[in-house]
């Protein structure tokens, strides 16, 4: 809703107010837009443009407000860092906690797609070597010691959780911000990718994407929460 009705300005074209000889010119009017900061409009401008916003920039800024809406603090840490295994180790213990978690629910694992979380947040704020070797490792502990995932779907999950190390690291890198559009578009490239690979692995599209059938809350987890994690707390 608008602060202030822009047709007011048509309704004022052509009148001015005089004050001691001088014309009162129209006061300026602040219009929120959904996509843009607000903007300070002049009157004469909106109404001189029948009551529509005038164009702020070009398409590409368009999409660029949408997507980079959220600055934060990411980073490219290497494994010549010691920090690089300090994070790497607690987003590890993330991945295997909250699957045990999750297991407390009857098919926690397979709806809520938990060893996944902290993989995406890991490389989203730290980068791909961090992101990597949370991927590759957090699987594996896992398994030798919960059994979960089994051995033969050790190779499936793997795979994915490779893809979704690397694409949140691109992603993270490319526009240098965070946004819930950039989230969905981690989660869909690592599940469609991923999904298509597994489902040679097993020969059945129906098991290769099988997340796409059951764990649609594990996705929105992902980026909900991934969000929640990257923009808020680790940004303090």
């Amino acid at each position: 809703p608008l602060l202030l009705d822009v047709t007011e300005g048509n309704q004022q074209r052509g009148k001015n107010t005089c004050l001691g000889g001088r014309t009162k010119p129209q006061q300026a009017i602040l219009l929120p837009h959904p996509l843009y900061p607000p903007l300070l409009l002049d009157a004469n401008r909106v109404s001189n443009s029948g009551g529509r916003i005038p164009k702020q920039g070009d398409r590409e800024g368009l999409l660029n407000s949408f997507f980079m809406n959220s600055s934060v603090n990411l980073y490219s840490l290497t494994y010549r860092e010691s920090r690089s295994y300090l994070f790497a180790a607690l987003f590890i213990v993330g991945n295997i906690l909250l699957p045990q978690l999750c297991h407390l629910v009857p098919q926690g694992g397979l709806i809520l797609l938990p060893i996944y979380f902290f993989t995406l947040i890991g490389a989203y704020k730290y980068g791909w070597q961090v992101g990597l070797a949370t991927a590759l490792l957090s699987p594996l502990v896992n398994s030798a010691l919960f059994g979960m995932p089994p051995v033969a779907l050790l190779p499936g999950i793997m795979t994915k959780s490779v893809l979704l190390a690397l694409a949140a690291s691109f992603i993270a890198r490319r526009y240098q911000a965070v946004s819930i559009p950039l989230l969905i578009a981690v989660v869909l490239l690592y599940q469609v990718v991923g999904s298509l690979i597994e489902s040679l692995m097993l020969g059945s599209l129906a098991l290769g994407f099988q997340d796409f059938r059951i764990g649609i809350p594990g996705m929105l987890l992902q980026v909900i929460g991934g969000y929640l994690f990257i923009k808020y707390l680790l940004n303090k």
